[in-house]
C-alpha cells in the first residue's frame, strides 16, 4: 500500500517511471531482435566460410592430380620411364594433405607408383578388372565419362581407410592411363573440420545419411543441407547451429533481462554497448573475410565477387597478374620484416590510385591482380602506366632506399576467357611471356 500510495502521490515521478518503464521494454526488445538478426547473419557467414572451406579442401586435391595428369601429358604415356616417373615423385609436394601414395596405370594396369610408407605391392594390379567391384566401377565410370571421380572411403591394400582420386587420361580421344591419388581418410576428415567454428557444427554425408566427415549427427530437419557438385558420389553438407552456441546465445539474453529488469538506466547504457559492441564484430569480421590484413586491400573473396558482377552485367574489363621483380631476393636477404614494410608501403601506393576503372587485389605473396573496367585498349594501356609509375620512386626503409619493378600481364575479357581462373591463368602465362 505505502508504494501505491507513493506512486499516487508522487505524478511525475510516477509519469518519469512509466517513461523509464517502456524505454526499458523498447531497449531490451530492440537488443533482443537485435541478437536475432546478428545470429542470423553471423550463421550466413559461417555458412559460407565453411562451404567456402570445404571446396578448397577438394580443389588442393584436385590440383594435385591435375599436376600429375600435366605431367603426363609432357612425357606421354609411351615417354613414361620409372626414371622420369621417380624424378617427377620426389620433386612433387604432397605434405599436409594426408598423402598416402600415387600411381600411374597405362591401359589401367598400374605400372608406375610411389608412395612415402608403403611398398609397390600393387604394381601390376589391372584396376579394369579389379575383384572389388567398388574400385571397378568407379574406375570405368571415370572412363566412360571422361572426369574426375572420389572413389571411398574404403579399406585399402596397403593398409588403413583412405580415399581414392581417380583421372583418366586421354590422347586423340583414346583413353591412354588413369591416374590415382590415395587420401587417407582420417587426414582427410581433420582437413574438413580444423577451421570449423564454435557457431555450426558440420557433417558431410552419404545419399543413405550416414555420416562420412564432421561430428554433426544428421537430421532431417537440418538448418542447412546441400547436395555437393561431385560426379559419381552422393555426397550432401549438412550444418546445424551448435549446441554451445545455442545455450551461449539464450544465456547472454535472459542475463541481459535480468540486468534490465533491476536496473533500468543501467539497461539502456548497457543495450546499447552490447549493440555497438556486436555491429563492430561484425564489421571487424567482414573485413577480415574481404580484405588482406597486411596491406588492407582487397582479396580473393572481394575479387570473385566483383568478377562475377562484372560478367553477369555483361561489362567488358581488362585484367591483370602482376608480380613484383625480385622481390623474393629481397625477402629471403633481409628478412621478411623488411618484405612486409615494402609490402605495406606498395600498397599505400596502390591505394592512391584506386578508381572506380582500377580497382586493386592482394592476390597472395608478392601477386597482385588488377582489374581495369575499361574497354579499349588505349585507357587500359594509361592506366598500367599509371601503376609502373608508382615504382618509379624507390622505397626508403631505415633510411635505405630500395627498388623492385613489377610485371604485369594483361588479359581482355571476353576476348581472352569467361571465367576468373581460366582468365587469371592466362594472364599469368601472359606475364611470364
Amino acid at each position: 500500500m505505502r508504494i501505491l500510495d507513493f506512486l499516487i502521490n508522487n505524478k511525475k515521478f510516477t509519469l518519469l517511471l512509466l517513461v523509464f518503464s517502456l524505454l526499458w521494454m523498447i531497449v531490451v526488445t530492440l537488443i533482443i531482435t537485435s541478437n536475432f538478426e546478428n545470429r542470423r547473419e553471423l550463421i550466413h557467414i559461417e555458412t559460407v566460410r565453411t562451404e567456402e572451406h570445404y571446396d578448397s579442401v577438394l580443389n588442393t586435391l584436385f590440383s594435385k592430380i591435375d599436376n600429375i595428369e600435366l605431367f603426363v601429358r609432357t612425357v606421354g604415356v609411351d615417354g613414361l620411364t620409372q626414371e622420369n616417373f621417380d624424378e617427377f615423385a620426389e620433386k612433387s609436394n604432397f605434405d599436409n594433405i594426408g598423402f598416402i601414395s600415387f600411381s600411374i596405370a597405362p591401359d589401367g594396369t598400374i605400372a608406375y607408383y610411389y608412395s612415402w610408407d608403403y611398398d609397390d605391392d600393387i604394381v601390376g594390379l589391372d584396376l579394369l578388372h579389379d575383384e572389388r567391384d567398388y574400385v571397378r566401377e568407379a574406375v570405368i565410370y571415370a572412363i566412360d565419362n571422361q572426369v574426375v571421380v572420389i572413389n571411398g572411403p574404403f579399406d585399402l591394400i596397403q593398409g588403413g581407410d583412405g580415399l581414392v582420386f581417380r583421372k583418366p587420361v586421354f590422347e586423340n580421344g583414346e583413353f591412354v592411363a588413369i591416374i590415382n591419388l590415395v587420401i587417407e581418410y582420417d587426414n582427410l576428415n581433420i582437413l574438413f573440420t580444423e577451421s570449423q567454428s564454435e557457431i555450426v557444427d558440420v557433417g558431410i554425408f552419404t545419399d543413405n545419411n550416414e555420416l562420412l566427415f564432421g561430428d554433426l549427427e544428421y537430421s532431417d530437419n537440418l538448418l542447412y543441407s546441400k547436395e555437393i557438385d561431385l560426379p559419381y558420389v552422393n555426397w550432401n553438407m549438412g550444418i546445424e547451429i551448435s549446441d554451445d552456441y545455442i545455450f551461449g546465445f539464450r544465456s547472454i539474453n535472459i542475463l541481459i533481462v535480468l540486468v534490465a529488469a533491476i536496473l533500468y538506466v543501467i539497461t539502456v547504457l548497457f543495450g546499447t554497448k552490447y549493440y555497438r559492441k556486436i555491429n563492430k564484430l561484425l564489421i571487424k569480421q567482414e573485413e577480415l573475410i574481404n580484405f588482406d590484413n597486411l596491406t588492407a586491400l582487397p582479396n580473393r573473396r572481394l575479387l570473385k565477387r566483383d568478377i562475377e558482377i562484372a560478367i553477369r552485367e555483361g561489362n567488358p574489363f581488362y585484367l591483370g597478374f602482376g608480380d613484383l621483380d625480385n622481390f623474393k631476393n629481397l625477402n629471403d636477404i633481409l628478412g621478411h620484416s623488411i618484405g612486409d614494410k615494402y609490402l605495406e608501403d606498395i600498397s599505400n601506393r596502390f591505394h592512391m590510385i584506386i578508381t572506380d576503372d582500377l580497382k586493386i587485389y592482394r592476390w597472395g605473396g608478392d601477386e597482385f591482380i588488377f582489374l581495369i573496367n575499361k574497354s579499349n585498349r588505349e585507357d587500359t594501356i594509361e592506366i598500367l602506366n599509371s601503376i609502373y609509375r608508382i615504382f618509379e620512386e624507390p622505397i626508403i626503409i631505415k633510411d635505405v632506399n630500395y627498388m623492385v619493378s613489377i610485371s604485369i600481364g594483361v588479359v581482355n575479357y571476353p576476348k581472352h576467357g569467361t571465367y576468373m581462373d581460366g582468365l587469371i591463368k592466362r594472364a599469368d602465362i601472359v606475364m611470364y611471356d
